[in-house]
């Protein structure tokens, strides 16, 4: 058996994430402006568009967000936000699941015209970078409901997107890595100024009803857990800190390969199945299976992890884990299953690489390769940084959730969501 891929979650660059305070740009604007029902249109409230704080008091109109059930505004998808609606001036957004409701009217992220279509068009950018990426995570919601209603989307990173009007009605909840561990380095603590930022964009998630994943790797090996007095502090820190904010903890080595189970920590006894964000107190990390497990081993082990979420590599051996496989981890283990999925950078050992778009292996597209393809990461050289924005790399990445969809998974957990700030630096070339 030829060993699972490399799978590699992104060890976040430590910098201050925070969204460019600028007007949005007329296509922007054409493309998202309608009537808030104050009079006021998305278009004209320049800067103050782009911002929503905690209070939920700016973006949308006058009337933020709110609790309780909304009505039945936005494209109307099924999925639903949990705990309540979102007014802005007068229209209100429905209620239903975890998945994420249709959006608010006027928003500046909002459901795309055709959300059960597969994108065309051009491939130019029509806003900036922050907002495209937001837009990207909306459309992959939008196409899911339409699929399966209820599906969930969990970004990982880029809280900071919070801020956008619209972002939160598109997802269930988020990911977090290296909150109080692990940004610099593994075992070490996250710099107290950058964990204060991520959670005051993190606690936008909390007040609406989101669910929040926190992360840390709090160990000093990266493969192998060790649970010494001082490692044991740290893991136990991030609990305490996590919980005290509402947040769902995890504490993993760096490369996730290893099902730890943190002592004082360990999951709760499996009661009724988990189908609601609601209901998840624990969750598991883990993308690389130990490689001296055969697949159906593997199936076994997820089975029996008592944890209310999974969330896991879709695939084994290059393959997707098939419908059986799934129901079985679902009934067994009784929890929700989320796929991993990398959607700011291409990877080589995904089904969908061609390698004639690099035959030579110099980390830049050949002459025939998608727009879309940008160079190699030069940390991660099997990672292709994308241009996220453009139709086609949109429309190859809601085939692979087509794939998840027919699999059985509950959702999708979005990686490499603060790709838009490569661009916006100018690290990464348009």
């Amino acid at each position: 058996m030829t060993s699972p891929a490399p799978f590699r979650i992104t060890a976040p660059r430590r910098r201050r994430a925070a969204l460019a305070l600028f007007a949005v740009t007329a296509a922007a604007a054409c493309e998202s402006a309608t009537s808030d029902g104050t009079g006021e249109d998305a278009a004209d409230l320049g800067v103050d568009a782009k911002r929503q704080d905690a209070a939920g008091s700016g973006g949308t109109g006058s009337g933020g967000q709110t609790g309780g059930a909304g009505g039945t505004g936005g494209f109307g998808g099924p999925g639903g936000q949990s705990g309540g609606g979102q007014t802005g001036g007068g229209q209100t957004g429905g209620n239903g699941g975890d998945g994420g409701h249709g959006g608010t009217p006027g928003a500046l992220i909002a459901a795309p015209a055709a959300p059960c279509e597969l994108p065309s068009g051009p491939d130019a950018r029509q806003a900036d970078y922050d907002v495209e990426m937001g837009r990207f995570v909306a459309r992959i919601q939008a196409y899911a409901a339409c699929r399966k209603p209820g599906f969930m989307v969990f970004p990982q990173n880029a809280p900071e997107l919070a801020r956008l009007p619209g972002y939160l009605d598109f997802v269930a909840g988020i990911g977090k890595e290296d909150l109080y561990y692990g940004a610099d380095a593994d075992a070490e603590p996250t710099d107290a100024e950058q964990t204060r930022e991520w959670e005051a964009d993190l606690d936008l998630f909390t007040a609406a009803g989101k669910l929040v994943l926190s992360v840390d790797y709090p160990f000093t090996d990266e493969d192998v857990p060790d649970f010494d007095a001082e490692t044991r502090a740290r893991i136990d820190e991030g609990y305490r800190r996590a919980g005290a904010k509402g947040y769902a903890h995890y504490a993993s080595v760096r490369n996730l390969g290893y099902p730890t189970v943190n002592p004082g920590h360990e999951p709760d006894a499996r009661g009724a199945p988990v189908t609601t964000t609601a209901a998840v107190n624990d969750w598991l990390y883990l993308l690389q299976p130990p490689e001296d497990l055969e697949r159906a081993e593997y199936v076994d082990l997820l089975s029996d992890q008592r944890f209310d979420l999974l969330v896991i590599d879709a695939e084994w051996d290059g393959e997707v884990l098939t419908g059986p496989e799934l129901a079985a981890v679902h009934m067994n283990a009784g929890a929700l299953v989320i796929s991993y999925l990398s959607i700011g950078e291409a990877e080589t050992y995904r089904a969908y690489w061609n390698p004639r778009w690099d035959a030579n292996g110099d980390g830049r597209p050949d002459a025939g390769a998608p727009a879309w393809l940008g160079e190699s990461n030069p940390d991660w050289p099997d990672n292709y940084k994308v241009r996220y924005w453009m139709p086609g790399w949109q429309a190859l990445m809601l085939t692979r959730i087509d794939e998840l969809i027919d699999a059985g998974f509950d959702g999708v957990y979005l990686d490499i969501i603060d790709a838009w700030e490569c661009f916006d630096s100018g690290e990464c070339r348009e």
